[in-house]
Parts: structure tokens; sequence; C-alpha cells
């Protein structure tokens, strides 16, 4: 693969940041047209649609955690890489995606019965091709990572989103093919990004298990995907027990209320966790400059997290009325209840990519069963007061979950408390400023203007307020590392050079 070229030059916070842009606005790009697609396939598509997409997809998801057992997060992690290692961990990730299709295909059926959907079969037997493709292209997507290629990441997410789910299943949706047009829609976006991934980050293919470079990667790899299992299922234990008990349709109405809830975080995932683990491990043996990363992404993951939750909760109902329709209005409440976790859904992401970078990763798998724990009893238990008691359980354990990692990457980073809690105050003012504006435009026209109306106006009204604190370099408004991005990214969009204003470096 290619070396990284002229970025070599830059120093790693402006690498770091440079990737996290690429990313970052790969990302908001395809969250925006996940939005669109949403809005479209939620006036084509019946929740019964959306809960049998939903329960394969959890089973999918699951699965996909055994792809290549956490090989590519290891070849990031790495200090020393051979051509082994990559020969390796491609081979195992090939085969491990075999044997996943194959083993989908045949359990099918009694997935299908967990969830009391017989349509769940067909669905999940088709979607099990894609551990083919996830196989045979991790380690491509991981070495774009690992040499901060993510320029490149950034066009294949973007590409392979729009002309394979966006496209594909919006056509299958309006031909009338229902819950297929989900599944056809998912397998189009993983052959595209297969494809476009093993095209730009080429490897020598040849197969070989050699055993010791397969222990140097399965040290790291086993235990972040023993971690990665088990967050899984805190993740989705939820949508387990309302499958279960509760029923398809409810199963739809919950899924679309989380992933709208989930979005940000998701958005933190494909824009920030590559690029963090990356960076992060390059600095895993210098105390001071890991803490220093990590306040830094603390405090600028609270000017992004802490302003867009309040908006969330504000103007929750005009969301789901413009994005779902009408017809979704019993969405509105388990919506605003998970949109109070959505910070800390990203906050303990900060978290994670610290303990990884440092190797950490048996004690992340400790957290994640107590975590999972909560999240399945809880549910279980709060079944009765259907999908609301549960989006309240999995806010409970979403917030206690990340305020444990929090503590643990505290201690291990030398960060006091003091320090950490004032990381959060820039996001807090900002949070209180954007949510009031936006709460003003709702009580002064909430009644009298439909909700698309009340929508576009308080979004005109919090965009004018962005506009103005983003010329007002306060560092009681914006903090010292929100100061820092402020000018980075002016820098961008006037077309300076990165390094003409005087900023704080991570030291």
């Amino acid at each position: 693969m290619s070396s990284p070229g002229p970025s070599a030059g830059k120093t790693l916070s402006e690498r770091t940041l440079g990737g996290m842009l690429w990313m970052g606005g790969a990302s908001a790009a395809q969250m925006v047209m996940q939005i669109i697609c949403l809005a479209v396939l939620a006036r084509l598509l019946t929740p019964a649609d959306f809960g049998i997409a939903a329960a394969s997809n959890v089973i999918i998801a699951f699965s996909m955690l055994f792809s290549d057992l956490a090989l590519g997060p290891a070849l990031i992690q790495r200090d020393s890489l051979t051509g082994r290692h990559v020969r390796t961990a491609f081979t195992a990730s090939t085969l491990l995606g075999l044997l996943l299709c194959l083993a989908i295909y045949l359990l099918s059926g009694p997935i299908a019965g967990f969830f009391r959907l017989p349509q769940v079969e067909p669905v999940t037997q088709l979607l099990g091709v894609v551990f083919i493709w996830q196989g045979l292209s991790t380690v491509s997507e991981n070495l774009l990572s690992r040499h901060l290629q993510f320029r490149r990441l950034a066009a294949i997410k973007i590409v392979s989103y729009i002309l394979g789910y966006g496209a594909i299943s919006i056509v299958m949706a309006y031909l009338g093919w229902g819950y297929w047009s989900l599944a056809g829609g998912f397998i189009g976006q993983s052959l595209i990004n297969m494809l476009l991934v093993m095209a730009l980050a080429r490897h020598d293919v040849r197969p070989l298990l050699h055993l010791d470079s397969l222990m140097d990667l399965a040290r790291f790899g086993s235990g972040l995907s023993l971690g990665r299992i088990i967050n899984y299922l805190a993740l989705n234990g939820d949508k387990l027990v309302i499958g279960r008990l509760i029923g398809g349709d409810a199963l739809g109405l919950y899924d679309r209320a989380y992933k709208l809830a989930s979005l940000p975080g998701s958005l933190y995932e494909m824009a920030a966790s590559k690029v963090a683990l990356s960076s992060l491990s390059r600095v895993q043996n210098e105390p001071q400059r890991l803490r220093a990363a990590y306040r830094r992404g603390i405090e600028l993951t609270a000017l992004i997290g802490v302003p867009m939750t309040a908006l969330m909760i504000v103007l929750a109902p005009q969301i789901i009325d413009v994005l779902l329709g009408p017809q979704w209005h019993h969405t509105v409440l388990p919506f605003i209840i998970l949109s109070v976790s959505t910070f800390s859904r990203l906050s303990y992401r900060v978290s994670n990519s610290v303990l990884f970078a440092r190797g950490r990763v048996y004690t992340f798998v400790l957290v994640q069963i107590a975590y999972a724990a909560i999240v399945i009893g809880g549910s279980w238990l709060a079944a009765p007061h259907g999908i609301t008691g549960v989006a309240a359980v999995v806010t409970v354990a979403i917030t206690l979950n990340s305020i444990v990692l929090a503590g643990l990457t505290l201690r291990m980073t030398g960060m006091g408390i003091g320090a950490f809690l004032m990381a959060h105050l820039p996001g807090c003012l900002m949070a209180l400023v954007f949510a009031g504006i936006a709460g003003a435009v709702v009580l002064a026209v909430g009644q009298a203007l439909p909700p698309a109306a009340v929508l576009g106006l308080a979004g005109v009204a919090v965009a004018a307020a962005v506009a103005v604190v983003l010329a007002v370099p306060s560092r009681v408004l914006w903090g010292e590392d929100g100061l820092w991005l402020r000018a980075k990214c002016l820098a961008v969009f006037k077309g300076r050079a990165a390094g003409n204003a005087p900023l704080p470096a991570v030291k």
C-alpha cells in the first residue's frame, strides 16, 4: 500500500483532525442521506416491514462480530506489522466469512422461531452473503485506517451508501418489495464497499496461516472481539426482548426511534473511532500526550454532543413527524427518552478509544458484561410497560456505562475529575444557548404552524446562533480545545496553511 504521502509532514494532531474532518464529512453526508432514505422508506413501508428487517439485522450484526475476530483493528493497533501479519489476517477473515455465511443459512430457521416471525428466515439466509464480502475486505479497510488514508475511506462510505443502500432500497420499496427492499439495500452497500476498498488498498492475498503472526494479532484481537460481542448484547439486547415479548410491530416502532436517537453515536463511530484508535495508538506509551488527547477528545465531543442531545429532546415531536410521518407518533416518547443518552453514547466511545489504544481490552470486557446485564435484565422486567419502559432502562444503562468507562480512563491517564468536568462546561453552555433558542421557537409558533415549518424555523434560528458563536472566539464559551478546533476549521475553510494560526499543541 502507498504511504501517506504529503500528509506525512503534518503533526499528529493535524493529521488526526484532517482524518476526522474527512471521515466526519463523509459520515455527516451519509447521515443526511440516511435521514432522507428513512423519511422516504417510512412512507413506503410499514412498521412490520421494519420489524422484520430489524430482527434479521440484529442477528447479522451479532454474527459480523465474528467475521474477523477483531484482527482488522489489531492491524491498526500493532506498532510493527509484517507481510505475514497481513496475509494471515486476510486468510483468517476470509475463512471466517465463509463459515459464518454457512452458519447463518443453517440457523435462520431457529432465529425466525425465536422472534416468532417466519418471514425472518429467508431474509436472514439472503443477508448471510455479506459475511463473504466482509471477510474479503476487512484487511484492506483497516490498512487504509492504519495509514491514515481517511480521504479514501470517506469517499468509499459515501459512494457505497448512495449507490448501494440509498438507491436500491428506495427503488425496491417503490416497486412493492416491502421488507426485501431493506435487505437488498444492505447487500448492495456491502458489495460496493468491498469492491472499492480492495481496489484502493491492494495487498498480498496469497493464503497463509502463520501461527506466530496469528497469535500476535489475536492477543489484542481476541479481547477486543470478546468485548464487542458483549457490547453487542448490550446494544441489541433490548431489541431481542422486544421482538420476543412485545412483537414485530413494536420492534419496528422502537427500532426507528432507536436508530434516530443513536445517529450521532453512529456518526462518531464512522467518523472518529478508527481515526482515534490510529492516532492514540501512536502515543500509547506517552502518558502526558495521551492525557492531553483524551481531554481534547472529551471537550470537543461535549461541544457537539451536549447541544445535539438538548436539541433532539426539545424538537422531538417535530423530528418524528417530519422524518417518519404522523403515523409514527407512538415513537415520540421513546425517542425523547433515548435521546437523553445521546451524549453518553458519544462520551463512552472516546473512553473506549483510549482503552483500546493502551490494549486494555479485557477491562472493557468486564464493563460490558455489567452493561449487557442491565440492558437485558432491565428490558425483560420493563417489557410489560412497552417500548417506553424499555427505552428508559436502556437510557439508564448507557449513562452508567459512560460514567464507569470515563472513571477508568481518568485513572489510566491521570486526569483529575475537576479537569474532566470542566471539559464539559463549554458544551453545556452551548446547549443552553441553542436549545433555549429552539425551545423559544416551539413555544412561539408550535401550535400555529405545521411541524415541518416549526422545525425549519428552529433550524434557521439555531444556524444563525451557530454563526454568531463561530464569530466570537470566547474561551468561556468555546474552551481551550474548542478554540483550537475553531481556528483549525476556519483555517481549512479559508484555504490558509494549517500552521498559520497560533494553536495549542497536544503535548
